[in-house]
């Protein structure tokens, strides 16, 4: 007989979090009229972002209290975002602040739980 190996004990091909910390990666990428913001991370993060367009920034608002990325150099991946950064609450939770060059609108966030095509959390959210 046949046992089928324990789900939790196999691993995914694909790994893109770098770091141990709770968002090990932020990726940004320019796609036609969209720019997708992407955070990986190991465990279930929460998210809400928030889009002020008066002052041009969207800050997401996590429950991580660290985050394993160079904030500045995100910046450089993408023609609408200006610069990427960071900054502690009371609380110890990490807020991602992200200031645009231009922006009309952004999405929803979406999240994606581990799957076959990556063992780690994923959320994302558009800016158009």
């Amino acid at each position: 007989e046949k046992t089928r190996p324990n789900r939790s004990a196999t691993t995914p091909k694909k790994q893109p979090v770098t770091s141990s910390a709770d968002i090990g990666n932020i990726r940004i990428s320019d796609n036609g009229n969209k720019t997708r913001i992407v955070f990986d991370s190991r465990s279930n993060v929460s998210y809400s972002v928030n889009y002020d367009d008066v002052e041009n920034l969207v800050l997401v608002e996590t429950s991580a209290k660290d985050v394993g990325v160079n904030l500045g150099a995100l910046a450089r991946k993408s023609k609408r975002v200006q610069a990427v950064s960071s900054t502690k609450g009371a609380n110890g939770n990490v807020t991602i602040v992200i200031s645009l060059k231009n922006a009309n609108d952004i999405s929803k966030g979406t999240l994606i739980k581990p799957n076959k095509d990556s063992a780690n959390y994923r959320y994302f959210f558009d800016i158009f």
